[in-house]
Parts: structure tokens; sequence; C-alpha cells
């Protein structure tokens, strides 16, 4: 009588240790996941990037995207970015009542990445230097080839509740390019 009870506790415990394992599997598998995923990717880890007209040396976004370049290429994803006069990512700073802080548009020949324009909208510029660095950095996390983070994930590509407090790459914002460029 007691073999039966001992077998169904034995099975019990083989089935939690399994889903568990299958679980955490899965969750470093799909660390986050990507909305709104732009239609091509780098074929390339080293991505250079130049200065468009309106990105006037001493401005306060030129300064922010020079904070941001650094702090991507320290967050440890693939991508890395160089300066070169012919940059494939021109960063750039307009001003436009359009109810954006800014935005990233990827040139694309089929599901390569050629080029990738990035903007700072000077119209709705914080007086905070983190904010600002939190939208150069959030614009120029787009332009490692990925779009949004999904959910409620704290990240400078997801949800920013803060952006004087979030304004470089978080983990999600890693793991989410790792996880596109393995």
């Amino acid at each position: 009588m007691l073999a039966r009870p001992k077998r169904y506790i034995q099975r019990l415990l083989m089935g939690c240790i399994t889903f568990s394992l299958l679980l955490s599997a899965t969750s470093t598998t799909l660390a986050v996941t990507e909305t709104d995923a732009p239609p091509c990717r780098w074929d390339t880890r080293s991505v250079s990037y130049g200065w468009g007209i309106n990105a006037y040396q001493g401005t306060e976004y030129r300064a922010a995207y020079e904070q941001s370049i650094p702090d991507w290429n320290n967050a440890g994803t693939p991508i890395q970015f160089s300066y070169s006069s012919a940059g494939r990512v021109l960063l750039e700073i307009y001003y436009q009542n359009d109810n954006r802080s800014g935005y990233a548009q990827p040139y694309c020949n089929g599901s390569r990445t050629m080029n990738y324009d990035v903007f700072a909208n000077n119209r709705y510029k914080s007086t905070d230097a983190n904010r600002r660095r939190a939208v150069t950095g959030h614009e120029l996390g787009h332009a490692n080839g990925v779009g949004h983070i999904g959910g409620t994930v704290i990240a400078l590509l997801g949800n920013n509740p803060d952006p004087s407090r979030y304004y470089i790459p978080q983990k999600p914002d890693v793991d989410l390019i790792k996880q596109v460029y393995p």
C-alpha cells in the first residue's frame, strides 16, 4: 500500500523538476519580447556613424549623442559604433511639432539594413541632460537594428517611467540586442 503513494510522490517531484527546468530554459531563451521590429537587420557587428548637418558641435543633443554612443558600446551588446565621416548611421537633430522626442528610420535592402537615420527633436528638448541622453540613447538603440521592448519592462527601449533615472541601456535592452544578434 505504501508503494503507490511513494511512486506518486516521486512522479510528482520529477514533474515539478522537469517543469522548472523547462521554465528556466524558456526564460533565458525568450529574455524579452520585441515589438515593431524593423523590416531589416544589420549583417555586420561594426556600424559607423556620422553627423547630420543640424548636429552642430556644442549643441545639447549632440553632447547627448556623444554620451549615448559609449553607453551602447560599453553595454556588452554585439553591435559596436565607431565614427566615420561617411557613417551608415546618421545622427541628426530636427525641430518639428510632431509630438515625438525623436525617431529612427532604417533603410533596407531586402532583409539587410543598409543605413539608419536617427533624429532627436529639439522642439521637445528637456532642460535635464539625463532626459536628453535618454532620448538619444533610445533612438540610437534602434540603430542597433531593433524595435521596442514589449510589456512593462523598465528599459531604454521599453517602458521608461523616469528618463532622468533610466538614461543608459538597461539589462533588457542588452538582452534584446543579444537575442536578435546571437
